[in-house]
């Protein structure tokens, strides 16, 4: 069994037991094989960054406790944050966790949920969350496969605002102002432009 098959062997465990769509990596299977459950989308890589105005792919991802969240999840609130943290011995994972911890509780005021998304493990994201006393779901993205999907990659964090009609309403690299994601999130769909918010 190779690491890929033991990664996938978990979700689709979980899968079994839940209504939400199956993260398959493409690299995984030959290109002509369906995917592993009916109707499972598969999560190909993009070569630019997913853009405002855009539809976010399908997903599940498992947080630190077990549970899964789903993209279809996310798109049912107000509006919600999914950022993706490099691995943990990198340079920007530190700030993304502080940027995460000072300001998820405001967030949640305004009605938007926050989510991280890292390479690691189950339990690698458990330990981080207790270490860095994160109150949010972590989510465990093995080999980086919604990373790729978004377009990103590197050391880096990267920031989207996802709306309630499951479209970008804000993509950025790093960690931008809590106001600029709250504007984000309160857009209306259809007056994205260039990366510039309406609430109106």
């Amino acid at each position: 069994m190779n690491i890929r098959t033991a990664v996938l062997i978990p979700i689709l465990m979980v899968q079994a037991g839940c209504s939400g769509p199956l993260i398959v990596d493409s690299d995984s299977m030959p290109a002509a094989a369906p995917p592993s459950s009916p109707g499972a989308p598969v999560l190909r890589p993009r070569e630019s960054p997913i853009a405002v105005g855009d539809t976010i792919p399908p997903f599940l991802l498992m947080d630190q406790a077990g549970v899964g969240v789903s993209a279809a999840e996310l798109s049912a609130a107000k509006g919600s944050v999914l950022v993706f943290v490099p691995r943990d011995d990198s340079p920007g994972s530190r700030p993304a966790y502080e940027w995460a911890r000072r300001h998820k509780g405001f967030l949640s005021q305004q009605g938007i949920e926050m989510v991280l998304a890292t390479p690691g493990s189950g339990d690698a994201n458990a330990r981080i969350a207790s270490r860095e006393e994160l109150r949010l779901a972590v989510l465990s993205d093995p080999g980086s496969r919604l990373a790729r999907a978004f377009g990103i990659g590197g050391d880096g964090p990267w920031t989207f605002v996802l709306g309630k009609n499951g479209r970008i309403q804000l993509a950025t690299p790093g960690l931008p102002a809590v106001e600029q994601v709250v504007m984000a999130a309160e857009t209306l769909p259809g007056k994205e432009k260039d990366g510039f918010f309406s609430p109106f």
